[in-house]
């Protein structure tokens, strides 16, 4: 599902045709980090969701973001952190997040769908203060840096 969830990405409203290598990297990109993501966190906490899910996103965000920042490094012949840190470093918080809200659906038994979806918006708008305020901070950061 991985798989075909990373084709389907790369050619859903593409805005150029991309190219076969591009459409297979993504593919076995996502499977590869998904695969390992539920391998560990499975052998690291079995039976306990909430580790699972947090080590699974942590595992599955560093895979992912680090090996699609080595292609761009790669092609772009710039720096790995500096790509990563610009491309990948505001995904994480929105993949915990979203983990956590899962986890925290699982095991609620009391929490109606009603709940769910506050607590989903209160968290969304949390992610989005810190999205904004990172772009705004790395924005001063350029700036001091060119200036």
């Amino acid at each position: 599902m991985a798989a075909a969830a990373g084709v389907v990405q790369t050619l859903w409203k593409a805005r150029r045709r991309p190219v076969l290598i591009q459409v297979l990297f993504n593919g076995a990109n996502l499977a590869i980090a998904m695969g390992s993501a539920y391998a560990i966190s499975h052998a690291i906490a079995p039976h306990q969701i909430l580790v699972q899910l947090a080590s699974a996103i942590t595992v599955f965000e560093a895979l992912n973001t680090l090996s699609v920042s080595t292609v761009i490094c790669l092609v772009s012949r710039s720096p790995l952190s500096g790509i990563w840190r610009n491309c990948h470093l505001w995904t994480f918080p929105f993949h915990l997040t979203g983990a956590m809200l899962a986890a925290v659906w699982i095991q609620s038994e009391f929490l109606t769908s009603v709940g769910i979806t506050v607590l989903g918006a209160i968290t969304l708008y949390l992610l989005s203060a810190f999205y904004l305020e990172l772009v705004k901070r790395t924005a001063q950061t350029e700036a001091e840096v060119s200036g």
